[in-house]
């Protein structure tokens, strides 16, 4: 999971008043930490650039940053030996 960071202000300083909304569904992402300044959140699952994120703080909506998700990383390759049966 990965973690974004807002920085701004009027941000709330309650993890229980900051809603964040990723992507064009606006996905809730899970606040973790919030201040006046600063709110923290889990990513949720997606891919894509110029993904868009804005904040909520009661009834009130912040202006909408574009953000994206990290590139995709192999690391390993295994091989994978079938099976008599299905093939």
């Amino acid at each position: 999971m990965q973690n974004l960071t807002i920085s701004g202000t009027n941000l709330g300083g309650s993890v229980t008043s900051a809603q964040v909304f990723v992507g064009a569904a606006q996905s809730l992402c899970a606040v973790k930490a919030c201040t006046h300044t600063a709110v923290i959140c889990s990513m949720v699952a997606g891919t894509g650039i110029n993904v868009p994120v804005f904040v909520k703080i009661a009834s009130q909506q912040s202006n909408t940053l574009l953000t994206a998700y990290s590139a995709p990383v192999c690391a390993e390759l295994m091989s994978v030996r079938l099976n008599a049966a299905c093939r």
